[in-house]
């Protein structure tokens, strides 16, 4: 089952008060969120390396061709 992942959500969720640790609370386990961020580094790297292979097509195509 997913949980809501924000503080103020779990605390309207188990009838929280502000004292009480969110953390003990919450139902998504840290290992969905660590790998949540796994995929979300992979996405920045596809994106980072996409946009350095346009910068590199665009700065040869831009360049003159010298010919001897």
């Amino acid at each position: 089952m997913r949980g809501p992942k924000r503080a103020s959500k779990i605390r309207k969720l188990f009838n929280l008060s502000k004292d009480d640790d969110v953390r003990k609370y919450r139902l998504v386990t840290p290992l969905t969120l660590q790998r949540k961020r796994a995929r979300i580094a992979d996405k920045k790297k596809r994106v980072a390396y996409i946009n350095l292979a346009k910068k590199r097509s665009r700065l040869s195509s831009a360049k003159p061709s010298v010919s001897i």
